[in-house]
This record gives C-alpha cells, structure tokens and sequence, in this order.
C-alpha cells in the first residue's frame, strides 16, 4: 500500500503571491488588531494589510500623524498574527508596509 502524499505548506510569502497571481482583483481589508484580522478572515477574504492609519485610530483615537513608532506598529502586527489557529499556519497572509 502506498501512503498517501501530502503537499508541501506554502510559506506566508508563497501564499501571498498565489493569490495576487489569481485572475481579477484581489480585495484586501485593513487590519488593526486581532478582532478584526480574525473579523476579516472569518467573513472569508483571502488576505489583509495591517493599516497605520487603523492602528492610529484605535490606540491613539486620532488621524496617522506619524506618532506611532516602529515597535508600536510590530505589536500591532503581532496582535493581528495572535488569533491565526495553529500558529502560522494560518491560511491568510497579513501584509504590513513599513517606511524609514
């Protein structure tokens, strides 16, 4: 008997390029928390970017006027990595964009 062959997991990168590489346009919901990464993944997107101006909003109560810092933004993004089931392999790449 021949054991079944599993696929190799697609790292996040590789998962991220599968969908841009689909046919038509990809929507991609901003993100700012965990709620709300889990909110977007549950309502079936395929993706999500973390968005500065979200995450200003929510710990600030204010518009993105460059206050948040580097470390403040990684958080975020680790908040909106936490509730993926089974660590990282979650099947919904998150992006996040940073600028020096």
């Amino acid at each position: 008997m021949n054991a079944p062959t599993t696929k190799p997991a697609l790292s996040a990168p590789q998962r991220l390029r599968a969908v841009l590489a689909e046919p038509g346009l990809v929507v991609m919901p901003a993100v700012y928390d965990g709620l709300s990464a889990k909110l977007t993944a549950n309502a079936g997107f395929k993706t999500a970017f973390l968005s500065g101006s979200c995450v200003a909003a929510s710990r600030l109560g204010g518009p993105d006027l460059d206050l948040l810092s580097f470390a403040e933004m990684l958080n975020s993004w680790r908040w909106s990595a936490a509730p993926r089931p089974i660590c990282w392999c979650w099947p919904m790449p998150t992006t996040a964009m940073a600028t020096p």
